[in-house]
């Protein structure tokens, strides 16, 4: 059975109960999106029913304020969801009015920040995701708000960059995409309206960047920092939500929003820094997840390469779907791929840790990126 074909099967045999946009329903929306864009002739009767059922799980759960905000599991991961399908032929999300709550996930936001909980999938961050896209640009928002938020991002800002209270009684600060405070920077570069804005990011990137190690480590960044760069330790994982990958991402992005093309070079050579490491015990993966797996690494060489043609971002690209293909078992109908979690094998049919995310890597288009600020 074809590896695509089979990734399909098991998604459309999988029944969430959860709506989320990494790892529910919203998971497998974007996939099935992709995939019959891909091979409409397989589109069926099934799968249209499948679609009706998330479609209306979705509402269910958003009628009877059954979630949170949060961008992982909540209404912030829908409204993402929504505007990435809003032409799509098959799972469009045309019940949501994304614009009609866009203050109010703002407002949230602010709060969030207050209480320096700013991460991704569960705080500030995430919560701001949906208004950072070409469908709802966040700079057509309430001005004053939007103000109040800078300004609210900028003074929880410590002499450890940002901290939430558990790594600030630790006093350590942590860089990973995932949980880190690095978005941050990549909120205020799309909100950023003068001078001293872009001199507080560069002034930060700048402090951030002092931190990198191009020489004689394994990574070019820390997964983690203490009060100095000597006790910081520069093996970090090869991985979207933890070291360079990741990393590089958001400063690549940070310098397009405020026109630095050194940044954005900067952000390339450690990209190409990471193209020598392959699959053995220092690059810890033991996946294919979108994560931390082979299908995320693969993802983000293939979306880098698409932007500079780039070869050595091609054959690294091609190197880690091959580690993909690697952990596919054909043999097992139910299961085709598996997620390591903890000290066992667990089985994910979504986004960021299982068959959902895997499938997007493995298709051509890559439009689905920007939810993992890979693109």
């Amino acid at each position: 059975m074809p590896i695509l074909q089979h990734l399909c099967k098991n998604i459309l045999d999988y029944e969430h109960s959860h709506v989320g946009l990494m790892n529910g329903a919203c998971s497998e929306l974007l996939f099935i999106h992709h995939y019959f864009n891909a091979y409409p002739e397989l589109y069926n009767k099934t799968v249209e029913k499948k679609i009706d059922r998330y479609r209306d799980l979705i509402f269910d759960h958003i009628e009877n304020e059954r979630i949170d905000l949060s961008y992982a599991a909540g209404l912030s991961g829908i409204l993402s969801s929504a505007s990435y399908l809003q032409e799509s032929q098959w799972c469009s999300l045309d019940f949501l009015d994304i614009e009609d709550i866009g203050e109010i996930m703002v407002e949230e936001a602010i709060a969030q920040f207050q209480n320096h909980n700013f991460d991704f999938f569960y705080g500030g961050i995430g919560m701001v995701m949906p208004f950072m896209n070409k469908q709802m640009d966040i700079r057509k928002l309430d001005p004053g708000l939007l103000h109040t938020l800078k300004k609210t991002i900028i003074k929880t800002k410590t002499d450890l960059f940002w901290q939430n209270p558990k790594d600030k009684a630790e006093n350590i600060s942590n860089f990973g995409v995932s949980h880190g405070f690095l978005p941050n920077l990549l909120v205020l570069a799309y909100i950023a309206d003068s001078d001293s804005d872009i001199s507080f990011i560069r002034q930060t990137v700048s402090e951030f960047m002092a931190y990198a190690s191009m020489e004689d480590t394994v990574s070019v960044f820390p997964s983690v920092i203490e009060t100095n760069k000597e006790k910081s330790k520069y093996a970090s994982r090869l991985a979207w939500c933890y070291g360079d990958l990741g990393i590089s991402c958001v400063l690549y992005k940070i310098g397009e929003l405020i026109q630095d093309k050194s940044l954005q070079d900067q952000a390339l050579q450690i990209l190409l820094k990471t193209t020598v490491r392959k699959h053995d015990d220092s690059s810890k993966v033991t996946d294919a997840s979108l994560c931390h797996g082979s299908a995320g690494i693969s993802s983000i060489y293939d979306s880098f390469y698409n932007r500079t043609q780039n070869p050595a971002f091609r054959q690294a690209g091609e190197y880690w779907h091959g580690i993909t293909h690697s952990y596919y078992t054909p043999e097992n109908k139910e299961c085709c791929f598996l997620y390591k979690a903890a000290d066992e094998y667990v089985y994910n049919p979504g986004l960021l840790e299982g068959l959902a995310g895997i499938g997007l890597s493995l298709l051509d288009k890559k439009d689905w990126s920007g939810i993992l600020l890979i693109e």
